[in-house]
Formats: structure tokens, sequence, C-alpha cells
């Protein structure tokens, strides 16, 4: 049944692409308009827990209307500066993004991982980002020494939040401190801060200082 969606899917034209969460959680839907006129829609899903993504394919009764509903959210969603789809796992800034925009396509991102690069340079220090609305979180590191991303303060609710973001990585979190090493990849620790800010503290586009020391 699959290979028979796959085939009306090559003979339609796909109207809409929409991929919505994380690299290791989120859900993508494609709307296709077949020659009948007639719209199907495939339906992707994977979450942290999975071995593989979920899919789903069905007729739409109302395509029209589905269509015009998925890009009025996405609208809204672009209208209140929400990225759609996130890339943590992505190895560098020119590496090929998802649907949405990467969290690597944000110029802090850059910044950040600058800093850290200065920080693997030197005997031992931190640097720490932080947001307008008082928000930070701090790397130490150094010659010799793996990045490690500390977050002190969390409450209860954004302690589970970081579990659930981050599921499947190397973290630890004890009591109201959450820790996470990344070894030199000073890219992927920017990105993944900057995914600490979405996905736990809910700022999906932060304007973050840089101190280092």
């Amino acid at each position: 049944m699959g290979e028979a969606w796959d085939q009306l899917a090559r003979e339609s034209e796909r109207v809409y692409h929409e991929r919505v969460g994380m690299s290791y959680e989120y859900k993508q839907v494609e709307l296709f308009r077949h020659p009948s006129g007639r719209f199907l829609e495939r339906y992707e899903f994977l979450h942290v827990d999975a071995d593989e993504a979920r899919v789903r394919w069905s007729w739409l009764e109302d395509g029209s209307q589905r269509l015009a509903a998925l890009e009025a959210a996405a609208a809204a969603r672009a209208a209140q500066g929400e990225t759609d789809y996130i890339d943590i796992f992505a190895q560098s800034k020119g590496a090929a993004p998802g649907a949405g925009a990467s969290v690597a396509a944000q110029p802090a991102s850059g910044d950040l991982a600058q800093a850290l690069r200065s920080l693997l340079q030197r005997h031992g220090g931190f640097v720490i980002a932080s947001e307008a609305g008082g928000r930070f979180l701090q790397f130490a590191g150094g010659v010799g020494e793996a990045l490690l991303l500390d977050v002190p303060n969390l409450s209860a609710e954004e302690g589970i939040r970081a579990s659930q973001a981050f599921a499947g990585q190397p973290f630890t979190v004890q009591g109201s401190t959450f820790n996470l090493r990344f070894g030199e990849d000073a890219d992927a620790a920017a990105r993944a801060a900057l995914s600490f800010f979405a996905e736990v503290w809910r700022i999906s586009a932060p304007t973050l200082s840089l101190e280092q020391e």
C-alpha cells in the first residue's frame, strides 16, 4: 500500500510542506494535488523514543480548506518570529537545513560558537550567554578540556522540558542544574545553547550578550 501512495505522490504536485519540531522529535506534513483534483496528505511523525518515524497517508475530503489552514498557521508562526524546525545535530552552518529555519542560521549561533572556540584555546574559563530577560547559561572549558554546558537555577518544569528536549544525549540534571558535555565541537555546543533557549525557556530568537571570563 505504501508503494501505491508513493506512486500517487509522484504523479501529483506537492503544494505544501512543513516540518515542525526538533531533529529528534518532529512532525512533517506534505500536501499533494493529484491530477484528478483531489488532495492527498502525507503525515510523518518522529518521537525521541521511537526507532523510526511513523508515516500516515490519507485522501482529504476538503484539501483546499486544509491547505488554507496550514498556510495560515505557518504565517502566524512566522509573524511571531517562531522557528518551525531546529536541527541541533547539523555539523556546520553550511550543512543543509531542514524544512524550517535551523538554529545554525541565526547570527547568535555564530557569535557564540566563535566565543567557545576562543575558550578552547585558553587554560580554563567560562563563556556566559544571557538574554535581555535575564535568562543565562554558561560554558566551561579550555585547552584539553571538553566544553560543558551548565544551566543553573532551573524550575522543576524547566528541568522536565530540558530532559525532554535533550533526551538521548549525555546530559545530567542535579537538583536545579542541567549539564551537557560536547567535547570540542563549538558549533554543536552553540546550537544546543540556542535550542535550550527555544525549547526550555520558549525564547525562539534570543538576542544574546556574551561575557567571557
